[in-house]
């Protein structure tokens, strides 16, 4: 008799012990903290969640990636005594871009499981892409007009933003951001001198690009002339001439004259006494031209006369 009281106390203990592990070691609570759902990521990222594990030991938190294909990836934070896992550090890059379910799996020591979905995390880890497209001026250009016309193309699945920026010599001229998809803006308005612009275009999971800076001159003023007589034989005109322009340079400076041949300042080949029509034209590089032109004669003749 005494035999089968100890068997049965000692049923009773075992019983009441296992009771009490599961008592104790039993997850009833967790929580994703991060990442939220709807959230837009790039580079490392930060998983964090809290587990009420009745006062027991977390063996493992998992974060389970899955893709629109039903592909899954496995994220593990191993021994990890605390109820609080915080700033998890983990790189997306290690994903393909795209929209994923995020399902987080919580275990101890006694096998007990818990888990928690958070839905739709986009993972985007590619920069957008740049380009300027016609009618925008190359590089370097210099056109005769007070605008400038901008026109881009982006490739970009996730944009959040893009900026047009113009500066001059002086600073910043405009800023001028869109959330609607733009693609042009036109400056108008535009005092005469030099001009850089970019574009930068960011996206929702952080990325940013911004295009090569492009120079541009508007220039709306012609050349300055300038033509006189230097010197004259009796069949050549020697002339100083000058075509200057402050702002897109000069593109051609060309002298021409009514009679004769010309080569470099000089017009030869003319009649002695005879007067002639001396021509220059400028034209800078922005398509800007000026003329001017000047009446000279020969010198230097022999007089016909005598007397006996």
């Amino acid at each position: 008799m005494v035999k089968v009281k100890y068997i049965f106390v000692g049923v009773c203990l075992v019983f009441s012990l296992l009771l009490l592990s599961v008592f104790v070691f039993a997850l009833t609570e967790l929580d994703v903290v991060s990442p939220s759902s709807n959230q837009n990521v790039s580079g490392i990222i930060v998983l964090n969640a809290t587990i009420d594990d009745g006062d027991g030991i977390v063996t493992n938190l998992t974060f389970e990636f899955v893709d629109s294909s039903g592909d899954s990836f496995n994220f593990t934070v191993y021994n990890v005594t605390d109820t609080v896992f915080t700033d998890a550090s983990f790189d997306s890059s290690v994903l393909d871009d795209g929209v994923y379910n995020i399902t987080v799996y919580a275990t101890n020591g006694t096998d007990d499981l818990l888990n928690e979905t958070t839905t739709l995390l986009t993972i985007d880890n590619t920069l957008p892409v740049i380009d300027f497209s016609s009618p925008t001026e190359a590089n370097y250009a210099n056109v005769s007009r007070t605008n400038i016309y901008i026109n881009i193309s982006v490739t970009e699945t996730n944009e959040k933003n893009i900026t047009f920026l113009l500066h001059n010599s002086t600073g910043q001229v405009n800023s001028t951001t869109y959330t609607n998809g733009a693609r042009t803006i036109n400056w108008t308005g535009l005092a005469q001198g030099v001009y850089t612009y970019n574009v930068t275009v960011n996206d929702y999971s952080g990325n940013s690009n911004t295009s090569l800076t492009r120079t541009i001159t508007l220039d709306t003023t012609a050349p300055t002339l300038s033509l006189v007589r230097a010197s004259s034989t009796t069949n050549s005109i020697t002339v100083t001439q000058s075509c200057t322009d402050d702002l897109s340079g000069v593109a051609s400076c060309t002298l021409a004259s009514s009679s004769g041949s010309v080569s470099g300042s000089t017009i030869s080949g003319l009649s002695c006494g005879t007067s002639y029509t001396i021509n220059l034209t400028g034209v800078d590089y922005a398509g800007n031209s000026a003329s001017t032109s000047s009446s000279m004669s020969t010198s230097n003749c022999a007089s016909s006369g005598g007397s006996r």
